[in-house]
This record gives structure tokens, sequence and C-alpha cells, in this order.
């Protein structure tokens, strides 16, 4: 491959950048040389394998994402600060494909939080220094565990496995309505709420990009599985915990409470995600009721989101 003299097979769970490197340093190459490569490659083999034969199926919108032509939200991908399990590390030393989404901020095999920094010096990893064993700047291996390891929510962790299972497009049993929500469109929405729930209360910057950082992926990836993982309740939870925290309560309506969510919510008109309008819409309609000839989103009667959270709110 790429008229290399040592070839090395892929990994079946292998990042498409993790490959590259492994394969680089397989023949004393720097990572970031087969990485300019790929963006424009032409070798047969290389293509044939990013187009599904035999590599993971993260391999092709990856690498239409580096030559510059992606297929997802550039969101998607996080292709520059790379994050790592040490126990899966330890295990096998090779980059996981699903460490490279943007919003995968745990291990949901061994329950611990990746890092994205030496445990040693404390520097950002960066795949221009990226090697599977160890820190390049400290020589510190990174299958060495920390003593004291964070602890990961239950909410944290439902949702970094809804997003391994949807990279994988393996079916799994879900609260109805976000069955059909393929990995692209779930992690948007999730990256685009669970923002918008932290910039309501006060703990995230108001321009948020990119999930690079795990500092900025970590707290949307919570929030996210916090309204997610026990849908309808879950986001009804989160709401009533911005409206505790605003100083708008008391006076104020839900576009001076929710500011920016509210405006999230609103953009959810397409027909796969409606039904995360409409859940919104009935807890409106709820707390503030003279509010419900303004919503967008009506129906002649209650759906059973409707009345479930009706119930809800009933003292």
């Amino acid at each position: 491959m790429f008229d290399l003299l040592i070839d090395v097979r892929p990994r079946t769970d292998e990042s498409l950048l993790g490959y590259l490197h492994r394969l680089a340093d397989a023949n004393g190459l720097e990572g970031r040389v087969l990485q300019k490569e790929a963006k424009s490659a032409t070798c047969a083999q290389y293509l044939a394998m990013v187009h599904g034969n035999g590599a993971h199926p993260s391999w092709l919108p990856v690498h239409k994402e580096l030559a510059g032509r992606p297929l997802q939200t550039t969101r998607l991908w996080n292709l520059r600060l790379p994050r790592y399990c040490p126990a899966c590390l330890a295990e096998s030393l090779h980059w996981r494909a699903r460490w490279d989404i943007s919003l995968m901020t745990a291990c949901g095999r061994h329950k611990l939080r990746l890092l994205d920094c030496c445990q040693n010096c404390g520097k950002h990893l960066s795949w221009d220094r990226h090697n599977a064993s160890y820190c390049l700047s400290c020589a510190h291996p990174l299958t060495i565990r920390a003593g004291i390891e964070k602890h990961v929510a239950y909410e944290e962790l439902w949702f970094v496995r809804e997003l391994e299972q949807r990279l994988m497009r393996q079916s799994r049993m879900l609260d109805l309505p976000l069955k059909h929500i393929d990995l692209d469109r779930f992690h948007e929405i999730a990256f685009r709420l669970g923002a918008g729930v932290m910039r309501q209360l006060g703990r995230m910057p108001r321009k948020v990009r990119l999930a690079r950082s795990m500092d900025v992926a970590q707290p949307i990836a919570l929030s996210a599985g916090r309204i997610f993982s026990r849908w309808p309740k879950g986001l009804f939870d989160v709401l009533e915990k911005i409206r505790g925290c605003s100083a708008e309560m008391a006076t104020g309506g839900p576009t001076a409470i929710f500011g920016i969510l509210h405006q999230e919510f609103s953009s959810l008109y397409k027909d796969d995600v409606l039904f995360i309008r409409e859940v919104f819409d009935s807890y409106l309609k709820g707390r503030w009721p003279h509010c419900a000839r303004r919503l967008t989103c009506s129906a002649e009667v209650l759906s059973a989101s409707d009345l479930y959270i009706s119930a809800q709110l009933t003292p």
C-alpha cells in the first residue's frame, strides 16, 4: 500500500488515522507523511479498503473529510486532538475508530473517561506527535492508568454507547422515537441541544464550533445523555433545571428563560426529529398555557408524550 516496503493489515475496529500512523511507523516514516498522501491517494488497495473492502465503516467519511469532501457534518469527527482509553490500549496497541467521534468521551466497555492528554506531562496528544504506546514529549507509557480515575455518570455512558452502536450500524432497543436516527443526525442533535443546555446554565462559552477538547465535549455529552437516556422525562428534568436557575423564572417567558436552546428546539421541523420539538412544545403548553396558540407545532388532541408530560407537571 502506498508503494511501501512493509504492509500492515488494519484491525477490525481501527481508526483510519490510527492505521495510517501505524503503517508509517512500521516503515520508519512520520505519520503525517501518509496522512498527507491519503488526502489525494490513488492507491487502489487503500481506496478499496476505504470504500468498505475490509475496513471499518468510519473510514469512508473520515477519508472524505481529510480530502476536503465531508459526507457528514464536520462536527462528527475529531481529527485534531486524539483521545484514548488506557485500558483498551493495554489490550492492543491500535487506535479505535470510535475514539474519533467528537462527542465520544468515555469507554463504554471499561467505563473509563477517555484521555486527550499525557497523564505525566499534561500535554495534549496530536496526530503530528501520535504514537500508540507512549507520549513523544516525555516517553510516558499511555497504557498506564492513573491511580485516581474520574467517575463516568450513567447518562454519559449510555450516550457514548449509543454513538458506538450507530457507528457500527447495529440495531438496539431504544425508546421508540430515537431508534430510527442514524449516527450523523443523532450526533448533530445531541451536540446542538447539549451545548445549548450548558450555555443556558452558564457553563459553556458562547461560541462552540467543535468538540475537539475533552473540556468541551464531556459536558455536552453528559447533557445529551441526560436528555435522551430517559426520554422524554430526561428532557423535562433538564428544562426544569434551567428554568429553576434562570433569573427570568418569575416574570420571563420561555424565550427569555431558554434563550438559544429555545431557538435550537424551534429549528427541529424535519420529520425525523419533529417528535423532539413536539415534546418541547408540550412542556411549554404545561408551563405557559397562554403561549399555546403561538406554538408552531400544534395537534388536534394531546399525543402520548403530551399526556405523559402533562401528568408530570400536575402538582
